[in-house]
């Protein structure tokens, strides 16, 4: 009797902690370029307002973003359409590898901000893409010279709930490189509403699962953050290896959840949903997802999530070319955070 008391009790306890945990689950895969959406090289994406977003493409001619309506289904969550509304730039013919976008408002304004790979700087924007002349606080560390080639700034993210802007670099500093076979160290910074540098904590990866293999083009690292309404972050890990003849060309996708006001060193992070892309025989939907953003909240209180992958502007020929999608993830919040 004692035992079945210990077990019921056991059950109810790690019922509870499921409940107070995050939850996530699929919702839709929707095809963008099959909805007469032009291929591009999207790398981020940040929600405005309403059905509103901003998209950076990363190989623009000329710095700014893209200004798309999402409609989602406020019961189910699924995509009922997708619209360009057109890009948002100065024009200057300045091309920057733009790869992290958010937004935030501020004194009713719309602001947004853009990360840079090949410079290594978060610029400020105000909504029709014209700069404002500011941008943060850059540690040196993380300057052009100190970070390896292709690796730099490819996440950006903003909390309205802790009035803090985030980002990392999607490998390892030079100076924090480590074993190929082991997760890699990162630092995950913080800038306050001034753009000055906040906190900072170390984050490591898993290990990769594909490194090892022979490979035409390889990334593995942190492809993106998104900042949940509480103060908890999730951070996309993202391997993704090109095959020398392309079959069997796959990537691997883990979202966790953080809370950067622990001090656990390096940070703790939670699983929250993973799923894999591959090109072969029987798969097709390759996709390299590297933009993550807030969608539509439910009308059941659930959270959605929505992510876009860069196709390399449509790469490949007429038996296969990639695609450009947004996948839709719907997030439950613990109870403490809803």
């Amino acid at each position: 009797m004692k035992r079945n008391a210990l077990s019921i009790l056991l059950l109810i306890i790690s019922l509870g902690a499921a409940a107070q945990g995050y939850q996530a689950d699929e919702i839709q895969t929707f095809n963008m370029t099959k909805a007469g959406i032009k291929p591009r090289n999207y790398s981020g994406i940040a929600h405005l307002d309403g059905s509103r977003y901003a998209l950076v493409s990363d190989k623009e001619d000329s710095d700014g973003f893209f200004i798309f309506s999402i409609e989602q289904d406020s019961i189910t969550g699924r995509i009922i359409s997708v619209k360009d509304e057109g890009f948002r730039s100065a024009n200057t013919g300045t091309q920057r590898d733009m790869e992290g976008i958010c937004a935030r408002i501020c004194n009713g304004d719309t602001l947004i901000y853009i990360a840079a790979e090949n410079d290594q700087q978060i610029f400020e924007y105000n909504s029709n893409g014209i700069p404002t002349g500011k941008s943060m606080n850059i540690p040196e560390e993380f300057s052009k010279n100190n970070i390896q080639g292709n690796y730099g700034f490819e996440s950006l993210a903003y909390s309205a709930a802790t009035n803090q802007f985030w980002t990392t670099t999607e490998n390892a500093l030079k100076k924090d490189i480590g074993k190929p076979d082991e997760g890699v160290r990162l630092r995950l910074q913080s800038f306050d509403d001034n753009l000055k540098t906040k906190h900072q904590y170390e984050y490591r990866t898993d290990s990769p699962v594909y490194g090892n293999k022979k490979k035409r083009n390889y990334a593995f690292g942190v492809a993106e953050i998104c900042a949940l309404a509480d103060y908890g972050l999730i951070v996309l890990e993202r391997e993704f290896i090109v095959t020398p003849n392309y079959i069997g060309s796959k990537c691997n996708h883990k979202l966790f959840v953080v809370k950067p006001t622990q001090n656990d060193v390096p940070m703790e992070k939670d699983l929250l949903y993973s799923f894999e892309t591959k090109f072969n025989l029987s798969h097709k939907n390759l996709a390299n997802y590297e933009g993550m953003c807030l969608g539509a909240r439910l009308s059941n209180g659930k959270q959605t999530l929505l992510l876009v992958n860069d196709s390399q502007a449509g790469a490949g020929n007429k038996i296969f070319a990639l695609q450009d999608y947004l996948k839709v993830i719907s997030i439950s919040y613990p109870r403490e955070a809803e």
